[in-house]
């Protein structure tokens, strides 16, 4: 029943013209907002290296899986931080605005490659992109981010085994070639300080065709639309708040977003639960290991009607921080 039930979710988004989800899921995407927008890009005082697995409906057979290595970094060093007042003894010195009246445009690059898979379909992502950081005043940065990459689309036609051999559609997908390859255009925009973030992305703005075998269904890469947003509370010198959302849409889907609330005590561990409409509740946790190494984990309780087929789904993050300009301290 397992099996029968996903590829009939394959067959609809076949015969759709693959309209739904075409991007992977990201539970802890604030951990890495880069993966979603271009224009974060260099937003951290140091290289920021992100691997990622994810495991999506665990207990369907050919559920979808995402895995990705993201890196990247500002081209101009973070000065250090000055506070005011500086008459106070600064235990933890993030707990105050940075700010310098003389700072600068700044320059940063980034990329990731991503494989996502899901039943016979795979798809292998590389990506490269910019962004550029202006001042707009004594603690606000605005930047705009682009980046271009190619997608890789496989058909995996061993993983397929249809019940009528003669089905015609079956039959175009198993042409003469069982990939596609597609470039694509994306681009972002971030405006932020220490406590407030606002970002807008686009993704897939070519919106090119995918062919697969002899199969002419007019099937292409849909745009992708994110806006996000958060502020950070601080309730304690200790303890920080941050309530956040982010909205996607997907033509012709209709607009979801998800609502999350993420606690941090003393920069090191941090908890965070997270509702994805009508899909799931997220509960997460994760660490600040040292200075070099942070940890984080997700899981999905799935709301719809998946959840009598699936046990839930599993995000692992693992961030490598080097060259930091600002060391945690306690």
């Amino acid at each position: 029943m397992k099996k029968q039930i996903f590829l009939w979710a394959i067959a609809l988004l076949i015969s759709n013209g693959l309209a739904a989800q075409q991007l992977g899921q990201h539970s802890q995407y604030q951990q890495n907002p880069f993966v979603l927008n271009p224009a974060a890009a260099g937003i951290e005082p140091y290289l920021d290296i992100t691997l990622s697995y994810r495991k999506q409906w665990t207990g369907i057979e050919g559920s979808p899986q995402t895995y990705y290595a993201s890196a990247n970094t500002s081209l101009t060093k973070f000065k250090k931080p000055s506070y005011k007042p500086a008459s106070l003894r600064i235990s933890k010195p993030n707990r105050y605005n940075r700010y310098d009246p003389k700072r600068k445009l700044r320059h940063a690059i980034g990329g990731f490659i991503a494989s996502d898979e899901a039943g016979a379909f795979r798809q292998t992502i590389g990506n490269a992109g910019y962004a550029i950081h202006l001042p707009i005043s004594r603690t606000f940065t605005w930047s705009v981010g682009t980046s271009v990459g190619a997608t890789q689309i496989l058909f995996d036609r061993s993983k397929v085994s249809p019940e009528v051999l003669e089905d015609p559609i079956y039959a175009a997908f198993q042409g003469n070639t069982n990939t596609s390859t597609v470039v694509d255009l994306n681009f972002g925009t971030w405006f932020y300080n220490n406590e407030l973030y606002i970002g807008y992305s686009t993704a897939q703005l070519l919106q090119n065709e995918v062919t697969l075998g002899d199969a002419v269904t007019g099937n292409e890469r849909k745009m992708h639309h994110f806006l996000t947003a958060g502020y950070k509370l601080y309730l304690t010198p200790e303890i920080t708040f941050t309530p956040n959302f982010l909205v996607r849409y997907l033509d012709p889907l209709p607009v979801s977003f998800d609502i999350s609330a993420k606690f941090d005590y003393r920069q090191r561990i941090w908890g965070a639960v997270s509702y994805r409409q009508n899909d799931a509740i997220v509960g997460m946790v994760g660490m600040t290991i040292s200075d070099m190494l942070k940890f984080g984990y997700a899981y999905d309780f799935t709301t719809s009607q998946l959840q009598q087929y699936s046990s839930g789904s599993h995000e692992v993050v693992l961030g490598i921080m080097l060259n930091k300009a600002n060391k945690i301290t306690f």
